[in-house]
């Protein structure tokens, strides 16, 4: 079979086809999720040490396993929806540019996992005996289920993303986009940013704030070194030709 040049509406209905097969991975996700969302709930409970929840609503206790079920249904349907996006640029890609991204999808996946299990073993601890000590002997805390999945849930999930940074950084590296120098000169520009960032990816408290940004001015650094060491890579590659070509 010849390849030859797809039109439009051809790229169109594969992007149709490969959309519907992400929601149906997504679907089914959430139906398994949903099936262990009594397990998951009780284990989050049981890490973070919150003695009692309370359902406050009559739907309240089908919302939250709704929650659970919908960010694991996320998180099973994840490579599968990754394979679709990249199965679909896959044709028009350059060899370098396919050898590039084989490399950097485990590594960010891996980055996603720690940047999750950092949270959830650390800072989400942290932050729920700070709160908790503002109860004191005087309070009782009545926490709705609900409300507790979700601050878990803003709290964890936001540090999956944001170390995706290094990634990020080198692929803009390698594309022109950005170099070291660029990441040196704004520097005091993007602690600005990273504040607004963790201000709207956090539950609207200062600590929850606070333990994201400080992880977040340390990965710009982090990103800061690992464009440096691709532009390098670069600057190598790019002499090789000419080595070559010298001799």
């Amino acid at each position: 079979m010849t390849d030859r040049p797809r039109s439009l509406i051809e790229h169109l209905e594969e992007l149709r086809w490969r959309l519907i097969r992400c929601l149906c991975a997504f679907a089914i996700g959430t139906v398994i999720g949903f099936s262990v969302a009594d397990r998951v709930l009780g284990f989050i409970i049981g890490a973070t040490g919150v003695p009692h929840l309370a359902m406050l609503r009559v739907a309240e206790g089908f919302g939250v396993r709704m929650d659970i079920a919908m960010a694991l249904g996320v998180a099973i349907s994840f490579p599968a929806i990754l394979y679709e996006g990249v199965a679909f640029v896959w044709p028009a890609l350059e060899r370098h540019e396919r050898r590039y991204l084989l490399t950097f999808l485990p590594a960010s996946l891996m980055l996603f996992a720690c940047g999750v299990a950092f949270s959830f073993l650390l800072v989400l601890p942290a932050a729920v005996g700070f709160f908790m000590r503002f109860a004191g002997e005087s309070l009782q805390p009545v926490i709705s289920v609900r409300a507790y999945v979700s601050f878990v849930l803003g709290l964890v999930l936001p540090f999956g993303f944001v170390f995706q940074l290094p990634v990020l950084a080198s692929v803009l590296t390698r594309l022109g986009i950005i170099s070291p120098a660029f990441l040196s000169r704004y520097r005091k520009y993007a602690i600005f940013v990273v504040f607004i960032v963790a201000a709207v990816m956090t539950p609207p408290d200062v600590v929850s704030q606070m333990m994201l940004a400080a992880p977040l001015l340390v990965l710009y650094e982090v990103s800061e070194l690992v464009s440096r060491l691709t532009y390098r890579f670069l600057r190598r590659e790019m002499r090789k030709p000419e080595a070559v070509a010298g001799s």
